[in-house]
């Protein structure tokens, strides 16, 4: 695939990214903004028993939002 430079802005500002796709360029930034792991089972009781619910995407299911 041919790549080109995008454009990613944020509230932080906008970055200029070589990448092949426009999810590709958003991925670069966002990964070296947020950082993702394997919950842990206590985690997740914690997490729910605080209220909070599983919010649903065609893709992925978003747990918990802190």
């Amino acid at each position: 695939m041919k790549k080109r430079i995008y454009i990613v802005s944020s509230p932080a500002g906008q970055t200029l990214v070589e990448a092949t796709s426009q999810s590709q360029a958003v991925g670069i930034v966002v990964g070296t903004l947020y950082d993702a792991r394997i919950a842990k089972p206590k985690e997740i009781v914690e997490l729910m028993q605080a209220g909070k619910k599983p919010s649903e995407d065609a893709h992925v299911n978003v747990i918990a939002n802190n």
